[in-house]
């Protein structure tokens, strides 16, 4: 099975493409039969959306090219890690709008989310939560908040035991769900 590990943050100098290397690190040192690959949302940068048929009733077929291009990265995993940015105590525009962009693409599968912030993501990661929800997704119970703080320093990512181990539980989910 293929689990998507969506980079949601696409600044540039952004702390997301380390902070999801370091999950596919972590998940590929696993072992076992599910295949985990990077989701960059930067390759994927929508126009805001503004389509006439809402993707909930667009049956997976949008007019925008772009959209396409993003609902058959989408459709093509099993599951997810939604690697997400808190923005002002809640979640990233882009991320959102990609998203909300879709509908049949997440319906029925897993999805855990890590969210990162100096606070651990206590904010972006329950904003999340009904959002995923009414899309139709297998949400985990167990998340992973990543604290700025507490996991880097100046060489970069130093990601505590702590954190390790929430990431091991949501993978155990996300994978048992599959």
């Amino acid at each position: 099975m293929a689990i998507g590990i969506i980079i949601g943050s696409v600044r540039e100098g952004r702390l997301g493409e380390s902070v999801a290397q370091w999950v596919l690190e972590q998940a590929r040192a696993r072992g076992g039969e599910h295949a985990y690959e990077l989701v960059d949302l930067k390759d994927y940068l929508m126009p805001l959306l503004d389509a006439e048929v809402l993707p909930a009733a667009a049956e997976g077929k949008y007019a925008d090219s772009q959209v396409t291009a993003w609902a058959e990265t989408v459709a093509k995993y099993d599951g997810f890690v939604m690697v997400t940015p808190e923005y002002n105590h809640s979640v990233p525009g882009p991320l959102k709008n990609a998203v909300d962009s879709l509908f049949v693409e997440w319906a029925g599968k897993p999805i855990t989310v890590l969210g990162y912030s100096y606070s651990g993501g206590q904010w972006v990661i329950p904003a999340w939560l009904p959002v995923l929800e009414n899309l139709k997704m297998k949400v985990a119970e167990n998340t992973v908040s990543f604290s700025i703080a507490d996991n880097t320093n100046d060489a970069g990512l130093a990601v505590t035991d702590a954190v390790a181990e929430q990431l091991r539980v949501a993978l155990d989910e996300i994978e048992a769900a599959l």
